[in-house]
Order: structure tokens, then sequence, then C-alpha cells
């Protein structure tokens, strides 16, 4: 299975980079200015879906023109990023155009990396095991091993969301943001899923804490991790339901360790960008 860059030999300090979070609702970024010891600040916009591309070119030149020169600047996105494209990211149709990236990339005035968000998030938070379980507008999940990300052959590595479920849809369908809210509507709910103290709120966590078990199995006997953290907008909310999945699974399976929440909160891909951007920025100027 192919990796990326992992956690070791970074650079103390690399020059002005900059990290992006591209999502399905929000962009977040973070400038950091040589020293990996300032505390992350992190902004964030509404995401401009219809032209992203745009969105992301104006953000990188107004940071290059105000704190720069940028040294170097990682992107990360929803969806597999192979051979200099993304795929399977239906929130951001536009940036799966077959030249998307490269155009992108050309127009930005610093060297750019683009990562899968997801992969993003599980190398920030530093562990040399892991899977990264981000649940918010989609579901994804970004792997660790030997301290180095694993994308697979192919980039798929980690995009449990497409699993399929008996009803012909995929897990993401169910278990994401969106997915619970149209769960709770066909249960006759009004107001948000997780928090309706009635039967559709009800019948709708237990879906989706039977679709967390499925997806806790199928991570442990695929990929045995050490350890399984979640993010995400939703992921970082439900504590009680994660718990419950692991408490099921852990009764079947031998080795199942105990998800955290975690430690960066909404800014875990951010964390993993500015990383990432700090070891590409000391390299080119090592």
């Amino acid at each position: 299975m192919s990796t990326e860059p992992s956690r070791q030999h970074a650079p103390h300090r690399s020059g002005t980079v900059l990290a992006l979070d591209m999502g399905g609702t929000h962009l977040r970024h973070a400038v950091a200015m040589g020293d990996p010891d300032v505390p992350l600040r992190a902004e964030r916009e509404p995401s401009e879906a219809h032209d992203p591309e745009r969105q992301i070119r104006q953000l990188v030149q107004a940071v290059h023109h105000d704190v720069g020169p940028l040294h170097h600047v990682v992107i990360g996105l929803p969806g597999v990023v192979h051979e200099g494209r993304m795929f399977d990211a239906p929130n951001l149709p536009s940036l799966q155009d077959a030249s998307a990236l490269e155009r992108l990339g050309a127009a930005l005035p610093c060297p750019v990396t683009f990562m899968n968000d997801c992969n993003l998030a599980a190398l920030g938070e530093g562990v040399d095991d892991l899977a990264f379980i981000a649940i918010g507008t989609g579901l994804g999940c970004g792997l660790i091993r030997g301290g180095r990300v694993m994308t697979g052959a192919h980039g798929q590595a980690g995009e449990l969301g497409l699993l399929p479920l008996p009803d012909g849809s995929v897990l993401e369908d169910l278990l994401s943001g969106p997915g619970l809210q149209r769960r709770h509507l066909q249960y006759g709910g009004t107001g948000d899923a997780l928090s309706d103290p009635g039967s559709a709120g009800e019948r709708t966590r237990r879906d989706a804490q039977a679709a967390l078990v499925y997806l806790l199995q199928v991570l442990t006997l695929s990929v045995d991790p050490a350890a399984i953290v979640f993010g995400g907008g939703v992921g970082l909310h439900v504590p009680q339901l994660i718990d419950a999945a692991w408490t099921e699974v852990h009764a079947r399976l031998r080795h199942v360790p105990r998800p955290t929440l975690s430690r960066h909160g909404d800014n875990a891909a951010l964390v993993g960008g500015l990383y990432l951007a700090r070891t590409a920025a000391g390299g080119q100027h090592g």
C-alpha cells in the first residue's frame, strides 16, 4: 500500500506557510510564520461550492500579499486525491474536472500540495498508528501506519463512506450530517436529529449507532489500528453514540481500541496541513 509523507524529520523553522481545509460547508485556513510553537489561529468562511477555485485562489493570494511571501501551501480536499486529480467529492463537483487542480496550482504564488482532508487530520494527530474518522458533511477516514499516511494504490484507502449498505445506499448516506437529518425527516422528526428527544430522534440515533458498529467492525478487521480518533462537525458531538457502538463491537472482537475525540477539534486537518507545509518548505529551502 502506497504511503505519503510522515511526521519524521520536519524542520523547526521553514518560513511562512499556509494550510487550507476546503469542506462542503466551510473553508478554513491557518498561517504559520516559521515558529511551530506558536498556537494555531484558524479562520473560516462559508465555502463557495459554485466556484471553489476562485475562492481558494483569492484567499491564498491575499495571505501571500498580507503576511507573505508564502513558501508553501497545503490544501485539504474532501475526496480522493490521486495523480493530480480529485474524485468522489459530490460537494465540490467543479474541482473534479480533469485539469482543475493543475489549473489551480499554476495560479497560486507558491508551491502547493493537495491532499485528502482526513489524511491531513490523521497526520495532525501526531500518532504513529491510527485511524482518523471524520463525520461531517460527508464521512471519511485517514490512516496512519508507521508514522506515514496510507493512501493505497489509487488514493482510495480510508474512503469508508462508500461502503455499501443492504438498501443499496452507502454508509455516508446515513452516517453524515445531511444523512442523519434525512433519516430523521423520514421518521417524521423536526429540528436537530441528534438532540430530538422524541421517537424520531431515538430511531435516528439507533440507526447511527448501528452504522458506527458496522464502521468500527470493518475498520478493525481490515486495518486493525492501534488508535481510533473521531473528528468532524458531527463526529466531535456524538461521544455517547461512539462509545455505545464501541462497547458493542468490543464484545464481539478481541482488540478494538477505545475511540477518542480529536484533540484539535475542528482544526485537525489544518494542524496536519501546517505540519506538511513546513516539511515541504523546509525541503525546498534546506
